[in-house]
């Protein structure tokens, strides 16, 4: 998908893309933006951790900036002014890449990695972030959000059937007991060694094996 495709799902057409442009990198743009203008322009910093918050670089695609920007939390900066500025990025594809720096309090962290550590809760696209942060961060099955029960009861039971195609849950399984298929084992298999899942997962698919 195109930069130019997405913004029509979102019903903007190219008069409003237009103000857009103005309002980020115009000279009259709007004062929140100018600011965030200024932050692109002061030099990075080394990952790891200051005090009490956490620095982390990466390679992130248009799709996950477009997530990882819905977190008031985040201290954001990177090169999104040189994209729209440049005269193709309609047709940019949002699975594109750009260098990245995220900080944020290490509290904010761990709410992050709680939630996307998640089985079912987005950790193809947020894989990036948790594979740096978790060299700062320890991540592990307590991490999660899931203690007795599933948080995401009805989205993790339709993981069983053909309702979601993604693998059941490894975690879910233990937990309730269910009884898996080889086909449901194998493409959970999979599902770890493509995402690159974090390590205590290895622990849980070996229970279900």
């Amino acid at each position: 998908m195109k930069l130019s495709d997405y913004f029509k799902y979102l019903g903007l057409d190219n008069s409003a893309l237009e103000k857009v442009l103005i309002d980020w990198v115009g000279i009259n743009a709007r004062p929140a933006y100018k600011l965030t203008r200024f932050m692109s322009k002061i030099d990075r910093v080394e990952d790891g951790i200051v005090g009490d918050f956490l620095i982390i670089t990466i390679k992130a695609s248009l799709a996950l900036r477009a997530q990882a920007i819905r977190h008031k939390q985040f201290i954001v900066k990177d090169g999104l002014e040189e994209i729209l500025t440049s005269a193709a990025y309609r047709e940019k594809p949002i699975k594109d890449e750009i260098d990245m720096q995220l900080c944020a309090s290490i509290d904010f962290w761990k709410s992050i990695l709680e939630k996307r550590s998640c089985w079912l809760a987005q950790y193809g696209i947020w894989s990036e972030v948790i594979v740096h942060a978790q060299r700062y961060i320890a991540v592990a099955e307590n991490t999660l959000p899931c203690k007795e029960y599933c948080v995401y009861g009805k989205d993790a039971e339709n993981r069983y059937t053909d309702k979601d195609p993604g693998s059941p849950c490894p975690k879910h399984i233990i937990i309730h007991k269910r009884a898996v298929t080889q086909q449901q084992r194998d493409d959970i298999e999979k599902q770890f060694e493509l995402e690159n899942r974090p390590q205590f997962w290895r622990k849980l698919i070996n229970e279900i094996r």
